[in-house]
């Protein structure tokens, strides 16, 4: 992966069998991000290409333009994305 955006892990999964995690991966495109699972079968992100990380970014951004009713200048939600 090249141009990486800084690690952290937000965790997407939790108490999965090998078997879902694997069908996960096999039915998902993953490409931009690199997982880590545990064995308690919990799956983390633990690190996002910076292209996708703006993509992510962009999307939060969206979902949260409805609750803030339009304010754009001190909404009630802020969704920053962090820059290298």
């Amino acid at each position: 992966m090249q141009n990486i955006v800084a690690p952290f892990a937000i965790q997407i999964g939790w108490n999965l069998s090998v078997k879902k995690i694997d069908a996960f991966f096999e039915c998902q495109d993953t490409r931009g991000y690199k997982f880590d699972t545990n064995p308690r079968g919990n799956v983390f992100i633990v690190k996002i290409e910076k292209d996708e990380h703006a993509s992510v970014i962009a999307r939060l951004q969206k979902y949260f333009e409805v609750p803030n009713g339009g304010v754009t200048d001190n909404p009630l939600i802020d969704v920053l994305g962090a820059s290298d």
